[in-house]
């Protein structure tokens, strides 16, 4: 057979073998069952592991997943609806994050699914947490970078895709630590307070654009915020004593600033809302007492509140109150809760949750150290980093409900409540327009470190460690303190 003839036949059987295969049916995939990522749960709780950096996920006390996010948490907030969390990393480096994750989680209805990480933003220095909470007004959530004075607004509702989340940029006019609260005017547009720490003054401003509406100054060392209980005025907390100025700039009549003295050497650098008008200072070390601001009247008063009980020393580590502010809760350096009344200060009972915690103790801002606090109306939620474990207390007999050992070194916490899915009570977050402007930091100021600071649920089909669709970010573009002291 010539060359070219074994060429030609050898042509033909790889065509009779191609055609063959091409004939012959292809191997489908069996079909995979389908599971709804879905289920009920009465409380969620995200907390932020100081030792790698997971958001730990705990529906009822439940693991669930952990999420992935970049080591060295400082900061830990939530949106009002619940949506959407931030976790933001210390300032040891010279970039930073903001991590936007969805928390899947129904306040309304309990239902719950795995988070994710929706977004991230990479910067310097992200801050603005106040309580477990940033600015929010317009559908926007608000975070500063505090290295560039920009304050960056994001959409809520484009978190999730590919589409652009940031909208609006406020240039806050020169790198400093903030204080925020946000307030309404006469025609309800809202207004942006932002207390400037080295500066020492406050600037209101037109929220939407960034316009300044009034500045007040002479407040030196200005730490944490508050707006009085009729939301007319906004309590600032200095070095020398408070500034009380009007919530809306174009008031009219009443709008000078008011100054009201401290009762003794220790200054305020937290305020949390209790009941009736009162907030309750903390100091920035570890102080023993608290104070107790009075805003129900025409003029703003201080007064002392020792928090010693039975003989014994007791000294202020971290300090929240309830929603509504009916309980004021005081976790001490001697590793008790404190349950005392939200409006007189008055103790109620005391639990040991904690070992015994050095007064010396420091938090920078290159990683958050120290506990957090979280409560309903009935319980309470306390990080104990030194153990790995959340601690549950009854409120109402001041008793530990639970130990969640969780790993890790627990420290901030935000809670997701559903009332009506199996638990009782509200989720502490009765500020809704995000008025409570004192930083997350639960009475603690901060030390530079790094750099300037600042119901039984249905088991989940699948559990386990997420990171979620993360979108890649470049640096100062969205893509998106707590507890040291000055």
């Amino acid at each position: 057979m010539s060359p070219m003839r074994t060429r030609v036949l050898r042509s033909a059987a790889l065509v009779t073998l191609v055609v063959g295969l091409g004939a012959a049916p292809a191997a489908a995939h069996p079909p995979t069952p389908v599971t709804p990522e879905s289920w009920t749960a009465g409380e969620r709780l995200l907390v932020s592991d100081s030792a790698t950096g997971d958001i730990v996920v705990l529906d009822d006390g439940r693991l669930v997943t952990r999420v992935s996010t970049p080591r060295a948490p400082i900061s830990l907030a939530r949106s009002a609806d619940g949506t959407t969390a931030v976790a933001m990393r210390g300032r040891d480096t010279d970039r930073a994050t903001a991590t936007f994750l969805r928390t899947s989680f129904d306040e309304k209805t309990g239902r719950a699914g795995l988070p994710f990480v929706a977004r991230t933003w990479v910067g310097q220095a992200p801050g603005g947490v106040h309580h477990g909470r940033l600015p929010e007004f317009d559908g926007h959530l608000h975070f500063v970078d505090e290295r560039t004075a920009q304050l960056h607004g994001v959409r809520l509702d484009k978190l999730v895709g590919l589409a652009r989340a940031q909208s609006r940029t406020i240039d806050l006019g020169r790198p400093d630590h903030y204080s925020f609260v946000t307030t309404r005017n006469g025609t309800k547009a809202p207004v942006l307070h932002v207390g400037y720490l080295r500066k020492g003054e406050i600037r209101s401003l037109d929220a939407r654009t960034g316009r300044t509406l009034s500045v007040a100054t002479g407040c030196p060392g200005l730490h944490g915020a508050s707006p009085d209980e009729s939301g007319r005025r906004v309590v600032f907390a200095c070095r020398d004593g408070l500034l009380t100025i009007p919530a809306d700039p174009g008031a009219g009549a009443g709008r000078a600033a008011q100054r009201t003295a401290y009762p003794s050497t220790e200054r305020i650098g937290s305020l949390v809302p209790g009941a009736g008008g009162i907030r309750w200072g903390s100091t920035e070390g570890p102080g023993a007492a608290l104070h107790r601001v009075d805003t129900s009247g025409k003029a703003v008063t201080v007064s002392l509140l020792p928090l010693a009980h039975g003989g014994q020393a007791r000294h202020a580590l971290r300090t929240a109150t309830t929603p509504v502010g009916s309980r004021l809760l005081v976790l001490t350096y001697e590793g008790h809760l404190q349950i005392r009344d939200g409006r007189t200060g008055a103790l109620r009972s005391e639990v040991r949750v904690a070992p015994r915690t050095p007064v010396t103790a420091e938090e920078t801002t290159a990683v958050a150290a120290n506990p957090d606090i979280v409560a309903t109306t009935e319980k309470a939620f306390l990080s104990v980093p030194s153990r790995g474990e959340i601690v549950e207390v009854d409120l109402a007999s001041g008793t530990v409900g639970d130990r969640m050992p969780v790993g890790g070194t627990p420290t901030r916490m935000v809670l997701l409540h559903a009332p009506t899915a199996g638990s009782h009570g509200h989720g502490d977050h009765d500020n809704g327009d995000h008025k409570n402007g004192d930083h997350d930091n639960g009475g603690q100021a901060h030390k530079p470190g790094g750099g300037h600071p600042h119901g039984t649920a249905t088991t989940p089909a699948t559990a386990g460690r997420s990171t979620g669709p993360a979108t890649p970010a470049t640096p100062g573009a969205i893509t998106g303190h707590d507890g040291h002291r000055h």
